[in-house]
C-alpha cells in the first residue's frame, strides 16, 4: 500500500493515521481518493468522508488462476 496526502498525522496512542488534502491510497486491490481518510493500523480499517466530502474508490476484480 502507498499513500500520498498534503498532510499525514500519526497518533501513536491510538495507532490511527489521518490523511488530509488530495489523498490517494493505492494497493493491488484498487485506489481510494478523497480529502480526508483515517486508517486504523490495529484493525486495518479505512474510513473517509467524515468531513462531508466524497471518497472515490476503484476496486479491481480478483484474477482467476484458470
Amino acid at each position: 500500500m502507498t499513500a500520498k496526502a498534503s498532510r499525514i498525522l500519526y497518533r501513536m496512542d491510538s495507532e490511527v493515521v489521518t490523511l488530509t488534502g488530495d489523498v490517494i491510497i493505492e494497493d493491488p486491490s484498487g485506489t481510494l481518493r478523497g480529502q480526508t481518510v483515517n486508517y486504523d493500523m490495529r484493525s486495518g480499517r479505512l474510513s473517509g468522508g467524515n468531513d462531508g466530502g466524497r471518497v472515490r474508490m476503484r476496486l479491481l476484480p480478483k484474477r482467476s488462476d484458470d
